[in-house]
């Protein structure tokens, strides 16, 4: 077996454990305040199959409407050791997509309420 396909058969388990870390805190965190997630599946179109894509929707309505939930989310995450890399790439993709070097406000604090700054 050759470097690369050991990386890809590693790099796919430890995602499909992440995820399922991810759907729990999702579930968890939906309980406890009260969100309704289908209408953030509605909103930003995802399915629930896409957790990585609803786990990001469910930041930015938050931060949009509910900025007040973000720290229990967070807290959510922290329990489960979930693994925050999926954040970094969240805040990487956003900065990418804004290459002319200049942020707007609310995408600055966006990624400045992101959990890795906890």
């Amino acid at each position: 077996m050759d470097y690369e396909s050991i990386f890809f058969e590693y790099e796919e388990q430890y995602t499909i454990k992440n995820n399922i870390r991810l759907k729990k805190v999702i579930d968890n965190f939906v309980k406890k305040v009260d969100i309704d997630i289908e209408e953030v599946k509605t909103i930003y179109s995802v399915s629930e199959n896409e957790i990585l894509g609803l786990y990001c929707c469910l930041k930015d309505y938050l931060y949009y409407r509910y900025p007040s939930y973000l720290p229990c989310l967070y807290y959510f995450l922290k329990k489960s050791n979930f693994k925050i890399y999926y954040d970094y790439l969240d805040a990487i993709l956003l900065l990418g997509e804004n290459v002319n070097g200049y942020l707007e406000d609310d995408l600055k604090k966006f990624v400045l309420h992101s959990s890795f700054y906890r």
